[in-house]
């Protein structure tokens, strides 16, 4: 009995902190697509290209998504190519895309 109560107790934790990524996750696509779009870019465009970069790159889509956002501010568009600069910057430095947008 208490074995079923811990993994009860494991399963209920387990959804709270899921269901709080979820709502931070939509959190900071809205906060991205408030960036992107002041900036005159498509947002399912702009986020598209995030997510695939992430995936190629082997990188979080939360990170890429920032360094996105970072050149973006700056007013540097965000290809593909300014991020794969950013990623080796990044690597260079052995941190991460954000700091590598900050200081590129």
């Amino acid at each position: 009995v208490a074995g079923i109560a811990a993994a009860g107790a494991a399963l209920v934790a387990f959804a709270a902190l899921s269901y709080q990524k979820a709502v931070q996750s939509q959190a900071e696509w809205a906060k991205f697509k408030g960036i992107v779009q002041s900036a005159g870019q498509d947002f399912e465009n702009s986020k598209q290209i995030v997510k695939d970069y992430a995936f190629t790159a082997g990188r979080s889509v939360g990170e890429v998504r920032t360094a996105f956002s970072k050149l973006t501010a700056a007013g540097i568009n965000p290809s593909g190519q300014a991020l794969r600069n950013v990623n080796e910057l990044a690597i260079g430095l052995g941190t991460n895309m954000e700091s590598a947008a900050v200081a590129s």
